[in-house]
């Protein structure tokens, strides 16, 4: 495992009293992550440790495409064809079929995590 250390120690990450010395004993280490930045805010908030910032650039997620079939949609429409008094043949209840399934489903893209 390798890790890889940011934290600069010339900025001190505990203040110390007046008998010891400011420390950097607040350590900030990083696997696999490009170009971070550490960052000692000065802020300790009434305690004897700052506050430390990270940054680092995150990758943007790819859209995902979902497809949702209304089945409501398609049995109402389905219900609602007018009935043919002659057979149909096979090609022309499957391009019905195929027309009314198209008429329900929808297609969603979304960046979130699912």
């Amino acid at each position: 495992m390798v890790l890889t250390l940011i934290t600069d120690k010339a900025f001190p990450t505990r203040t110390g009293t007046p008998t010891q010395r400011d420390t950097t004993q607040d350590l900030c280490f990083l696997k696999n992550i490009a170009d971070a930045r550490w960052s000692n805010v000065a802020v300790d908030l009434g305690s004897d440790h700052f506050i430390m910032a990270v940054h680092f650039p995150t990758v943007s997620r790819k859209n995902k495409s979902y497809t949702w079939v209304d089945w409501d949609l398609l049995r109402k429409t389905r219900t609602e064809r007018p009935p043919s008094n002659t057979p149909t043949s096979l090609e022309t209840w499957t391009a019905e079929l195929k027309a009314d399934v198209n008429k329900a489903t929808k297609t969603i893209s979304t960046d979130l995590p699912t």
